[in-house]
């Protein structure tokens, strides 16, 4: 057994396609605030990795999952928001 439970399964697979489609922007939004810097190469690699997970989460789990109409640009189903009294 992988250890994952049912939950987690469920949210990383539900996320892998958003994350693939904005992972590129955040690539590059990364690599051009990151890469003029001075600083070690490896120290570089870490944090484009470091802002690239950053921003790809937040995007996808403040944006995309929440707001509804977004939801099928990215793959997903349309999730109606449902008023509770």
């Amino acid at each position: 057994m992988s250890g994952i439970s049912g939950k987690v399964l469920n949210y990383l697979s539900q996320a892998a396609y958003p994350v693939y489609i904005v992972h590129m922007f955040a690539l590059y939004a990364g690599a051009v605030i990151i890469l003029p810097m001075e600083m070690p190469a490896f120290v570089k690699f870490v944090s484009i990795t470091a802002f690239t997970f950053a921003i790809c989460f937040i995007i996808y789990e403040f944006m995309i999952r929440r707001i509804g109409f977004l939801r099928p640009l990215f793959g997903l189903k349309y999730k109606f928001n449902k008023i509770e009294k």
